[in-house]
């Protein structure tokens, strides 16, 4: 799996991810400019270059992040608008009603969330579910930077050009995602972006305030997690609401439809087919387990995706459409030990980046 470390200002950053992975960067950025036009049926190219505007409106009011982001575009010699729709291709996408044509619907993300009481403190992950024919441009970083006078380092599993798709911190927070369908949309942050702003954060109450305080343009479940709890939240582009706590009970799981009363603004039509067989196979899962049976994160990656013979929780890239939904990889991290790892594909396939 392929591997960078960054360090430096935002700019050396950006500039050091764009030049390395530029080739790359460019192939992934023509397939979802690709299906974002597929998806924004009806829309002329200046309405959707609009849309992608007003999103680059909302990065450039946080200095650092912005300055990342040229960096990746100067390096990667990319504009600003094509790494956009690489970026925020999902919530792009779900502006337009065109979401519900059942091609369409076969591309949809279906990534599974969690965190468990382990022997020792937190387990969480999750698998990384999109269209299949990204799994070539998975990739992890390694970041490096202040916080103030504080140095600390985030281990993110993302895609080459992409701030980022889940991660932790040495701070000890965790977030982990859904993509969930809401007809309540706003212009909001990028949701990679709000996952590098949460990675800032040292405790789950400072990460739930970041949510609520930078709500990305749609649906989305965030699962936050340090080493002692678990906290789940809801969002749509205008409200916030929590879905549950690991304190209540000794697992959190979450798939790709809302379990608070937020499902009042869900799109049925382009909800994910399979996330209801999803949240079943997972909960039953992690019910077979209790906090002596699982001491580690591979323990518990073993258990969920070995036991599943199914392949529901690992979906493999489909031969006859590469744009299908398919598990493109995915992220665990024990917040006791402090070991982790991100995997690309199925995690079957072990090819692993262990940090």
């Amino acid at each position: 799996m392929r591997q960078l470390t960054l360090r430096g200002s935002a700019k050396e950053r950006g500039l050091l991810h764009g030049k390395t992975w530029s080739k790359e960067i460019h192939e992934l950025a023509q397939i979802r400019i690709e299906l974002l036009n597929s998806a924004l049926k009806g829309w002329t190219s200046s309405k959707i270059k609009s849309l992608v505007s007003l999103h680059l409106e909302v990065l450039q009011k946080d200095h650092e992040l912005w300055e990342e982001f040229k960096g990746i575009c100067e390096g990667a010699k990319i504009s600003e608008h094509d790494l956009m729709i690489l970026n925020n291709h999902t919530d792009l996408r779900d502006f337009s009603f065109a979401q519900n044509d059942p091609e369409l619907n076969e591309s949809l993300n279906e990534c599974s969330a969690f965190a468990i009481k382990s022997l020792n403190g937190i387990i969480a992950g999750q698998t990384w579910d999109m269209h299949g024919s990204a799994s070539p441009y998975v990739a992890h970083l390694t970041i490096h930077k202040k916080i103030g006078t504080q140095e600390i380092t985030q281990e993110i599993f993302t895609l080459t050009g992409c701030l980022a798709l889940t991660g932790i911190n040495s701070l000890g927070l965790g977030v982990f995602i859904n993509n969930l369908r809401s007809s309540e949309m706003n212009i909001g942050l990028a949701w990679p972006a709000l996952i590098r702003k949460i990675l800032d954060e040292s405790s789950l109450q400072a990460a739930e305030k970041c949510i609520e305080n930078n709500l990305p343009s749609g649906g989305r479940s965030f699962l936050l997690s340090d080493q002692t709890r678990a906290i789940g939240f809801e969002v749509t582009g205008q409200q916030v609401k929590s879905f549950g706590k690991i304190s209540n009970n000794p697992f959190l799981a979450h798939t790709n439809h809302y379990l608070t009363d937020l499902k009042e603004t869900e799109d049925l039509e382009s909800r994910s087919k399979s996330t209801f067989d999803r949240l079943e196979k997972i909960t039953s899962l992690l019910e077979k387990t209790s906090e002596s049976k699982i001491k580690n994160e591979k323990e518990l990656a073993d258990h969920l995706f070995l036991q599943d013979k199914s392949n529901i929780l690992c979906i493999p890239v489909s031969i006859n459409n590469p744009h299908a939904s398919a598990t493109c990889g995915g992220m665990l991290y024990d917040f006791s030990s402090k070991n982790g790892f991100s995997f690309g594909g199925l995690y079957q396939s072990k090819d692993i980046f262990t940090f």
